[in-house]
C-alpha cells in the first residue's frame, strides 16, 4: 500500500488565508487558531499571506485570484454564515460553497473550507 500525504513546510510553499470580516468575532477566532497551527507545523510567517474580505460571498473571488497567482500552494476559507430569518443564510452558503470548489477544480489549489454554517451566533 502507498500512501501519499501531502505537507506545507518548504520554504518554497505559501499559504493563504483568506478571512471574511463578516462576524468578525467569530472569524478573528477562527483565523487566530489557523495561525497557530501554522506555528505548529513549522509554516514561518513570510510563506503566510492573510486577506480579508468583507463576506463570505467575495472568499471565491479573492480564493480565484490566489490560485491564479501561482505561487500559492494552499487555501485556507474562513468564515461564518450564521442563518437569520430569511434564505439569505442558503444562498450565501451555496455562492460560498460552489465557488471554492470551483476554485480548487479549476486551478489545483486545494481549498481549505473552514467557513462555519450555523443555525445560532452561539453555535458558531
Amino acid at each position: 500500500m502507498k500512501i501519499i500525504q501531502g505537507v506545507l513546510t518548504s520554504p518554497a510553499n505559501k499559504l493563504a488565508i483568506i478571512v471574511s470580516c463578516f462576524n468578525e468575532d467569530i472569524t478573528e477566532q477562527l483565523l487566530q487558531s489557523a495561525l497557530k497551527k501554522c506555528v505548529s507545523l513549522g509554516i514561518n510567517d513570510d510563506a503566510v499571506h492573510i486577506v480579508k474580505v468583507p463576506g463570505a460571498v467575495e472568499i471565491p473571488v479573492a480564493a480565484s485570484l490566489l490560485a491564479k497567482r501561482g505561487d500559492i500552494t494552499a487555501i485556507v476559507c474562513l468564515g461564518a454564515i450564521i442563518k437569520g430569518e430569511t434564505a439569505h443564510f442558503e444562498y450565501v452558503s451555496q455562492v460560498c460553497m460552489e465557488g471554492c470548489n470551483r476554485v480548487m477544480l479549476d486551478h489545483d489549489v486545494p481549498v481549505i473550507m473552514g467557513v462555519l454554517t450555523t443555525y445560532t451566533h452561539e453555535q458558531a
